[in-house]
């Protein structure tokens, strides 16, 4: 239950009598000791403020209480949007005056958010888009401001809302809403527990903000550390019988993590061909010609989200081949990865990877696992110049540290991985 659905239901047992029937069988109080009545015999009188004020605006003088003051859930004003207007002695709108225990209710717009005026020292006044309601014994005004926010109040205010465009109810509607009014002692303990409650409810959505943010960021954390575990050799096992790889490059001596036994340290540029894309200028490419733009592409997914074809292309584009790795050099930290499924030009901002370039044996989707790596993305992060739009150079890229294991493990980390992220997202809410 959200912090809102909570709230909504204790405002509903409070105004139904539910959240007081052990006070009232302890108090020997009947539910048939409440009263139906209407506004029209609680209030002294309802209105609302006048047009033009805007022309009173100051940074001192009066408050004037518009709509944004006011919310709903709650009955507190909210002071801190104040706006000031600093009125001449015969200003329009004195009549709208605020005064101790009025409740003030938006009636345009997004109607029904309600504010009780408590403890008033000050000179305030409403603009026409609020009604102010003053009821005759403001001994009663904390309770109907709570029944007017529950859930049978605010479904009284909304039935009665009228117009296409510029939605509103008028002051009669507020006048005939019904009211269920309980004994004033009893009032007294309804609001004394509405009080007592919603503390409690402010600290219960607290933690439930805590919680979903902690949800949202856990398929992430989850697909990252999959990642990484299977860039350092910790996501299959080692099988025996598995040849260690042979390079002719020399290994790394300073390298960022320990790797298995057969797996090699070599750099990214002695891995791969890095950097050397074939271009095309724009009026060589086919009109049917898949076009990649950096937007095409979910960022920390490696997904596709769309195929562009028929584009007018006005700038050279980078050619790549299917089972091409299209690596975003542009805002490493989107993580913009993606294995090619056919031909097609992409913007000069990806770059295309052959991961058999350089004659080792490399899987693509390994390889797409790598430059997606915490590991990498840091790594490109903290090389990436440019502040608006960093990149990741190409001297920095090639000299990244690439841990290669055998083709075999590298396909049997690929297939793992292919059975793992597709249930993240399940799997972070169990």
């Amino acid at each position: 239950m959200t912090p809102q659905q909570l709230k909504a239901s204790v405002l509903q047992m409070a105004v139904s009598g539910e959240l007081t029937a052990d006070w009232r069988e302890e108090h020997g109080v009947k539910i048939s000791s409440w009263q139906e009545t209407t506004s029209t015999n609680l209030f002294e009188y309802v209105t609302s403020g006048s047009r033009g004020w805007n022309k009173f605006y100051s940074d001192h003088g009066s408050f004037f209480i518009r709509i944004g003051n006011l919310s709903h859930g709650t009955i507190e004003i909210d002071y801190s949007k104040i706006q000031y207007v600093d009125l001449p002695n015969k200003a329009e709108g004195k009549r709208s005056i605020i005064k101790n225990g009025d409740i003030l209710i938006s009636i345009t717009a997004d109607i029904g958010m309600i504010g009780l005026a408590q403890d008033v020292d000050y000179e305030g006044y409403i603009n026409q888009h609020i009604a102010l309601a003053r009821p005759a014994n403001i001994k009663n005004s904390e309770f109907i401001a709570w029944y007017l926010s529950s859930t049978i109040g605010q479904k009284q205010l909304r039935n009665n809302q009228r117009g296409a465009t510029k939605v509103g109810i008028g002051l009669d509607d507020i006048r005939g809403i019904r009211i269920s009014l309980p004994p004033y002692e009893e009032q007294l303990e309804i609001v004394r527990r509405i009080r007592a409650i919603l503390p409690l409810i402010e600290k219960y959505g607290k933690a439930y903000t805590s919680l979903q943010q902690i949800e949202n960021a856990l398929p992430d954390q989850l697909r990252a550390s999959l990642l990484q575990e299977a860039i350092q050799g910790k996501l299959v096992p080692q099988l025996d019988d598995e040849p260690a790889v042979e390079i002719d490059a020399a290994e790394l001596e300073e390298v960022p993590f320990a790797i298995p036994e057969k797996w090699r340290w070599i750099s990214l540029g002695d891995a791969i061909v890095y950097g050397k894309a074939e271009q095309s200028i724009a009026k060589d490419i086919p009109k049917e010609a898949w076009v990649l733009d950096l937007e095409d592409i979910q960022k920390e997914r490696g997904i596709i989200l769309q195929k562009k074809r028929n584009v007018s292309s006005t700038s050279n584009k980078n050619r790549f081949y299917r089972g091409n790795v299209l690596y975003s050099k542009l805002r490493p930290y989107l993580n913009k990865v993606v294995v090619a499924d056919e031909d097609g030009y992409c913007t000069t901002e990806i770059v295309p990877i052959d991961p058999l370039s350089n004659g080792y044996e490399i899987d693509a989707d390994y390889l797409k696992t790598y430059l997606m790596s915490p590991y990498f993305v840091h790594y490109a992060n903290e090389r990436a110049y440019g502040v608006k739009m960093p990149r990741l150079g190409t001297k920095d890229a090639k000299l990244a540290a690439f841990p290669l294991p055998p083709i075999a493990e590298q396909r049997r980390i690929v297939e793992r991985l292919e059975k793992l992220l597709p249930n993240i997202d399940t799997v972070a809410y169990l």
